[in-house]
């Protein structure tokens, strides 16, 4: 995974920093496992992550996420959706670790 640091913008109070992270895809589904849409992570920390999803559609306030570099998955909140971009805040990753 190549990660940078991201500067501090002063939008945004987080608890972890986030790291910037590039080619890496994810599957996006409701609670229920059904397929929702494909996902690209933007950068990511270890309670949150920004994301670009590849439909512009509404999603549930509660989502399931597979990382398919890593081959884990994690229930997340929806915090914000702009477009087709949007924030989360993870639960706890499961499966094998990168």
């Amino acid at each position: 995974m190549t990660t940078e640091p991201l500067r501090a913008t002063g939008r945004a109070n987080r608890a972890e920093p986030r790291q910037r992270v590039r080619l890496q895809t994810a599957k996006v589904s409701d609670e229920r496992n059904n397929f929702l849409t494909f996902a690209q992570f933007f950068d990511r920390s270890a309670n949150g992550a920004r994301l670009r999803i590849a439909e512009a559609i509404v999603l549930p306030r509660k989502i399931r996420l597979y990382d398919e570099a890593s081959n884990q998955t994690c229930d997340a909140t929806i915090a914000w959706q702009r477009g087709q971009e949007i924030g989360v805040r993870i639960k706890a990753w499961s499966g094998r670790k990168p």
